[in-house]
């Protein structure tokens, strides 16, 4: 939104900016527009995207040991909550409160 007012205010005459802008600024000349493709497709080049990924998932999270701990202590406390614990239990009779579900 800035860049845009900013532009406009730079188009103007140069007497109109003498006022607002104290030094002759020069903006480049703006590039050319882009080639709009008739079916909007962009051509990227040939790569090999399975293998790019796992060297990716390998350098950034796998070889960290904090994240292995991470995913390690996560998966153990997945598996203990469906193990140990009944998040929903549907054979209440009632509705109870949270203390009394705990003790259930």
């Amino acid at each position: 939104m800035n860049k845009i007012i900013m532009e406009k205010t730079l188009e103007k005459p140069a007497e109109e900016l003498k006022d607002m802008i104290p030094a002759q600024l020069q903006l480049p000349e703006k590039p050319p527009p882009k080639e709009i493709p008739y079916f909007g497709m962009v051509p990227i080049p040939q790569h090999d995207f399975p293998e790019q990924f796992s060297n990716f998932c390998f350098k950034s999270l796998y070889i960290r040991e904090e994240a292995i701990r991470a995913m390690v202590e996560i998966k153990t406390e997945c598996n203990q909550l469906l193990k140990e614990n009944r998040i929903f239990d549907v054979s209440l009779p009632k509705i109870v409160r949270v203390d009394e579900f705990n003790q259930l």
